[in-house]
C-alpha cells in the first residue's frame, strides 16, 4: 500500500519462517530471509524504526503489546503459527520464549518510542582541574 505498516512486518515474519528465502524479502543482502531481516526491518530508520516486541506497531514496546499477543493464545503452542503481531519477533513462525528474549533484550520495554541518542562529550579531567583552579584563584582574591 506504499506505507510501511504492521501488515508488512507480519508478511516478513511469515516469509522468514517459511524458509523460502525469496529475494524481495532479503533486506540484509545475505541471500537469506531470517531473523536478521526481521530485526533490520524493525530497527531501520528508513523502515520500521521501532522496538523488537512492538506487536501493534505503535512505536513503543509496552504492556499493551504483551496484552495483545498473550490474548491471542499462541504462546508456546508449537502447533500454531504466528507472525509479528501475534508475538513472533524472531521470525521462526512461533511465539515462544525465544521471542521474549529477543524483545526484552532489545531494551525498549516501557522506554517510549525509539529515539536517536545525541552524543554529549564528557569534559576531560584536565579541563575540570583548570576550571577548579581558576575558581580557587578567583575566590582567593
Amino acid at each position: 500500500n506504499g506505507v510501511f505498516d504492521l501488515e508488512d512486518i507480519d508478511i516478513l515474519t511469515e516469509q522468514s519462517a517459511s524458509g523460502n528465502h525469496l529475494k524481495p524479502y532479503d533486506l540484509t543482502g545475505d541471500d537469506l530471509v531470517d531473523r536478521d531481516d526481521v530485526e533490520f526491518w524493525a530497527k531501520s530508520k528508513e523502515i520500521g524504526y521501532t522496538w523488537m516486541g512492538d506487536a501493534n506497531f505503535d512505536g513503543e514496546f509496552n504492556t499493551g503489546d504483551f496484552v495483545q499477543v498473550l490474548g491471542i493464545g499462541k504462546y508456546e503452542d508449537q502447533n500454531a503459527t504466528a507472525v509479528w503481531s501475534e508475538g513472533d519477533w524472531d521470525g521462526d513462525g512461533v511465539f515462544g520464549t525465544g521471542d521474549l528474549v529477543v524483545a526484552l533484550g532489545d531494551g525498549g520495554y516501557e522506554n517510549g518510542p525509539r529515539q536517536d541518542v545525541a552524543a554529549v562529550p564528557e569534559p576531560g579531567s584536565l579541563l575540570l582541574l583548570l576550571i577548579g583552579l581558576v575558581g580557587l584563584a578567583a575566590r582567593r582574591r
